[in-house]
């Protein structure tokens, strides 16, 4: 009798532990729970549209990918993360106290910077003081922002019937410019930005490398900024 009264009290005591597990991850996570308080802090990542929504809402792909996360200056390695750039929403996946597997979207607010799929980002603070992540370029004393996003639409299609798509990931280009980030996201803009001799060549080398600023990859940045490096230098 007293074994049995043991193994319902124990039961119990199990339960109501699992109860307070699911609660605790329903509403975020917490920060009493043994794990570094500072990485694995945020809500539970709840964004799942329907399957007959079309594409994605991530960057690039659903499945997470190894990356290095900066937060108050530590260096977190292996972690696996993905980027929700349709809700601006950095994304952590780890194993649970109890063997699940949970995804939080992580808070911003201590976050530095990542490494990310072979992209830099960094986190800074708008007007507003919200978080925004940049994908960050440098090359010498040049430096380039660049703003990702995706946007939910709806689109007919050839039977008539109406369907929602995520667009492809569209950017926004920012330039720095004597201490000044400024949007470059055409060509032409960057007559507002340099004068008119240095941005008529940087025109120039754009048009010969045949780049267009919406589709041009990361090492033909990087090859940019070297060729306003040596204008600037002359």
């Amino acid at each position: 009798m007293i074994r049995k009264s043991y193994r319902i009290f124990t039961i119990i005591v199990i339960l109501i532990a699992v109860i307070q597990v699911d609660k605790l991850y329903a509403q975020g996570v917490s920060k009493n729970t043994g794990l570094d308080d500072y990485l694995y802090n945020g809500k539970v990542y709840s964004y799942y549209p329907p399957n007959r929504v079309l594409g994605i809402q991530f960057l690039s792909k659903k499945a997470f990918s190894k990356a290095t996360l900066w937060i108050k200056g530590a260096a977190y390695t292996d972690v696996n993360l993905n980027y929700d750039v349709l809700n601006q929403k950095l994304l952590l996946t780890y194993k649970t106290s109890i063997g699940a597997q949970q995804i939080i979207a992580l808070s911003l607010a201590y976050v530095d910077s990542f490494e990310f799929e072979h992209r830099f980002y960094i986190v800074e603070r708008n007007t507003n003081d919200d978080p925004i992540i940049f994908q960050y370029i440098k090359e010498g004393n040049s430096r380039i922002k660049i703003f990702w996003e995706k946007r939910l639409h709806l689109r007919s299609s050839a039977s008539g019937s109406s369907e929602y798509e995520f667009s492809e990931p569209l950017r926004s280009i920012y330039l720095l410019h004597n201490q000044v980030f400024v949007l470059v996201s055409r060509r032409g803009q960057f007559k507002k930005v340099f004068p008119k001799r240095e941005a008529s060549l940087i025109i120039k080398y754009m048009k010969n490398h045949h780049w267009k600023l919406s589709k041009m990859t990361d090492a033909e940045f990087l090859s940019l900024l070297v060729y306003i490096n040596q204008l600037r230098d002359e």
